[in-house]
Formats: structure tokens, sequence, C-alpha cells
């Protein structure tokens, strides 16, 4: 029983997580990272490091002036 309520809460827990929307801009910490294009969420959050969503044709020119030729993908691809 012990095990199927770890389980349960676990599972509770994560969707949340995944179901949980963004903080609006004025909850959210200043300190985290530099708007450079609000459109597609993207952010400076060190010299090198960058955020953004799924990057595409509309992004590409933010992308070349920031001189970013690598892009790590992190979405899920499930089944």
């Amino acid at each position: 029983m012990t095990k199927y309520l770890v389980m349960l809460s676990l599972c509770i827990s994560v969707s949340g997580c995944m179901t949980t929307p963004a903080l609006p801009e004025t909850e959210r910490p200043q300190h985290w990272g530099q708007s450079i294009q609000p459109a597609h969420n993207f952010y400076q959050i060190s010299e090198t490091v960058f955020r953004s969503e799924q990057p595409d044709q509309d992004l590409v020119p933010s992308l070349k002036t920031q001189e970013i030729d690598v892009i790590i993908n992190l979405s899920y691809m499930g089944d």
C-alpha cells in the first residue's frame, strides 16, 4: 500500500510541474536572465547561455545577432 501511495504522490508531483504555467513577468526574479525577444521567450541567462521556445525562422535573425550556432533541443519526442 505504501509503495502505491508513494508512486501516486510522485505522479501527481511530476504532472503538477509539467502543467504549471510560467510565472508572469512581474513575478519573475529580475536577476535570472535578460529578455532579448519576448515574442519567442528568448532570454540571455549568462554570457554564453541562452534559452527560448522552440526556434523557428522568425527567431533565426536574433540567433545570428547573438552569434549562436549550436542549439540543444530539450523537448521530449515521445511515442
